[in-house]
């Protein structure tokens, strides 16, 4: 039986996949000189970890001003996704959905109980799952606690 979660995760793909596309084109992105587009996403998405990722996408601007980046890359990240808001939101309203989705199955996988106990800093859970898989092993780490956990051990 398919996982409520991952219905809605497929739905949201199904409506927003082209927007996504068009935002994350390569060839437009070369073309406007941006191909470190994704990477500028990723480092802004590691920025939030440790606030628990929370509201992902709507403080990017904020983010942008503070970012170690030239003046004239700023300003020309901001107009591509001034340009392709429906994109931009569609990211991550699917990344919100993902994280969503995994956390569920996440908590569905610890519900089944076992002798083996998980717990990070003190609070029940674990650093996650890995499942092997033809195509590649899948890891399902509940990121908004273990990432956070693991940038506040001392090193």
């Amino acid at each position: 039986m398919p996982h409520a979660a991952l219905n809605k995760l497929e739905q949201v793909i199904k409506k927003d996949a082209a927007a996504i596309d068009s935002l994350l084109d390569q060839n437009k992105l070369r073309q406007m000189q941006m191909s470190d587009f994704s990477n500028i996403l990723y480092a802004y998405t590691n920025s939030k970890v440790d606030t628990g990722l929370g509201g992902l996408g709507s403080d990017f601007d904020k983010w942008l001003e503070t970012a170690k980046i030239s003046d004239k890359k700023k300003a020309k990240i901001a107009e591509y996704i001034n340009s392709n808001q429906a994109g931009f939101s569609a990211l991550w309203e699917t990344v919100n959905t993902i994280m969503m989705a995994k956390d569920q199955v996440i908590a569905d996988i610890d519900a089944q109980g076992g002798t083996v106990q998980q717990s990070i800093g003190g609070q029940s859970g674990g650093e996650g799952y890995v499942l092997a898989h033809p195509e590649g092993d899948i890891k399902l780490v509940p990121r908004s606690t273990f990432s956070a956990a693991n940038r506040a051990v001392q090193r």
